[in-house]
């Protein structure tokens, strides 16, 4: 059995595409998203940063907010959701936050001067990855945060998945955020589950994820060759 732990909304989705590949899966979600912000004004001038498909879905439902805005995104999926919204000045589209500060360092840079952009405007969620603000901040360009969502933890298992990992029928988790895998790793401690886990498969979508289960001890991860969901389905079907 795999365990999905996604929001409710996208869990749902994934488990109708497990069940068509014939695996049977159990939904735990372990977060769910909190819109911060009713309304978006983006400051003037501003290359907007986008890393999150939750963030991308509430930049486009906002109604102030041009489509010739220049955006620099994170991952296909919300590529493609910001091209289908009409947004037609996307500068970029990286695959993973590595290859969006590839970006930045070797042409941003550049566009930013001849552009004379003002700065990046940072639209995410209220936890992010510090990794790539540091890098963000090393370049000297002015930088704003602006949170869109904030993120609702669970604080611990409810009975049927609880009774699941005891009986040792959770063979596979899939696991999509550094916040999530975090997240399961303290609920797994305070239930006294840990050596229930070690059985378990962790797929995750990207290597920062599984550097975090492997600092735990858990040797049985493995993360997609690219962050988005069709490559992690291809790792259950192999």
């Amino acid at each position: 059995m795999i365990l999905i732990t996604r929001p409710l909304k996208e869990a749902k989705i994934l488990k109708s595409l497990l069940t068509e590949k014939g695996f049977k899966s159990h939904i735990f979600s372990l977060s769910s998203s909190m819109q911060i912000q009713s309304t978006i004004k983006i400051k003037k001038n501003y290359v907007t940063l986008l890393t999150s498909i939750r963030a991308t879905e509430i930049f486009i439902k906002s109604k102030y907010i041009s489509t010739h805005q220049p955006i620099i995104v994170v991952g296909r999926k919300s590529f493609k959701q910001l091209y289908k919204a009409g947004f037609n000045n996307i500068l970029h589209c990286a695959k993973n936050s590595k290859t969006m500060i590839s970006f930045i360092e070797k042409k941003l840079v550049h566009i930013y001067k001849k552009k004379n952009y003002k700065g990046i405007e940072y639209c995410s969620g209220y936890q992010i990855n510090q990794n790539l603000l540091q890098k963000l901040n090393q370049y000297k360009l002015p930088v704003k945060r602006t949170v869109l969502y904030n993120m609702n933890f669970k604080k611990s298992f409810n009975t049927v998945t609880q009774k699941l990992i005891e009986k040792n029928m959770i063979k596979v988790c899939l696991l999509y955020s550094q916040q999530n895998a975090k997240k399961f790793l303290e609920l797994t401690k305070k239930a006294n589950l840990e050596n229930h886990c070690k059985s378990i498969y962790f797929l995750t979508l990207s290597e920062e994820i599984s550097k975090i289960l492997i600092k735990s001890g858990f040797d049985k991860v493995k993360n997609a060759s690219e962050p988005n969901q069709d490559n992690l389905l291809k790792m259950i079907t192999k």
